[in-house]
């Protein structure tokens, strides 16, 4: 099974995707599209850090037979 992240850049959720990246395996995070704020790019680091992958501005996502259009 995959284990993907798709955070928003307010405090309560970045401060969740760190704590998650720092405690569970986690294999790519997708941010939103537009420049990194402070708190995205404080997860960056972290993502380099433990060589976890992370991509911006995903239109669609394909799941073994799903399709995920993020908006």
């Amino acid at each position: 099974m995959h284990k993907r992240m798709s955070p928003h850049g307010d405090y309560a959720n970045m401060g969740e995707a760190i704590n998650l990246v720092n405690n569970f395996k986690v294999e790519k995070v997708i941010f939103n599209c537009g420049e990194f704020n402070d708190l995205e790019k404080e997860l960056i680091k972290v993502l380099n850090k433990k060589n976890i992958k992370y991509y911006s501005c995903v239109k669609e996502l394909n799941i073994d037979k799903n399709k995920l259009y993020f908006l």
